[in-house]
C-alpha cells in the first residue's frame, strides 16, 4: 500500500490519498500530527509533500512513519527551503534546511542537525538521500 499524507487536491492513482480535510477523493480522513490509522509495517511507500512544515511535533509524525512503514520502504518528503519570501505562508510553523533530518538518519549523510534540543533517533536507514532546491 502506498500513502499519499497530505493529498490536498493531488490525487494519485494507486495510492491511498489521505488528508485532514474530507474531501470527495480523499479516501482516508486523519490528523498527520496525530498516530496514524495503520497497522506498523503495513506501508510500502509514503509521499508526504508540503506538510511537516504545518505540524509543531512533526519528530512524531517522522515516528509513526517509521511506525507504518515496512523495513525497505520507501518515504518521500518535501518541504519548502528556508526562510524568505518564497515561503512566507502564515499556516507555516517551521522551517527547514538540507540538515534538518540529519538526527533521524542513518546513510550518506554529513552535517550536524539543525533540531538543537531533540533527541537524536536513527529511525530511517537510507539507500538513498537526495536534497533538492527546486524554485
Amino acid at each position: 500500500m502506498r500513502l499519499n499524507i497530505g493529498c490536498g487536491k493531488d490525487i494519485r492513482e494507486g495510492w491511498l490519498d489521505c488528508d485532514f480535510v474530507a474531501e470527495p477523493e480523499v479516501d482516508r480522513v486523519f490528523d498527520a500530527s496525530k498516530q496514524f490509522p495503520f497497522q506498523d509495517e503495513s506501508i510500502d511507500e509514503i509521499l508526504m509533500s508540503h506538510v511537516l512544515e504545518h505540524i509543531f511535533n512533526w519528530p512524531d509524525t517522522l515516528l509513526e512513519c517509521h511506525r507504518v512503514l515496512r523495513k525497505g520502504g520507501r518515504i518521500e518528503i518535501r518541504v519548502p527551503y528556508g526562510v524568505g519570501w518564497h515561503n512566507a505562508d502564515p499556516h507555516h510553523v517551521r522551517f527547514f534546511w538540507p540538515g534538518t533530518m540529519d538526527h533521524f538518519i542513518q546513510g550518506p549523510t554529513q552535517g550536524a542537525s539543525a533540531l538543537g534540543t531533540i533527541a537524536a533517533r536513527k529511525l530511517f536507514d537510507l539507500e538513498k538521500l537526495e536534497v533538492r532546491r527546486i524554485f
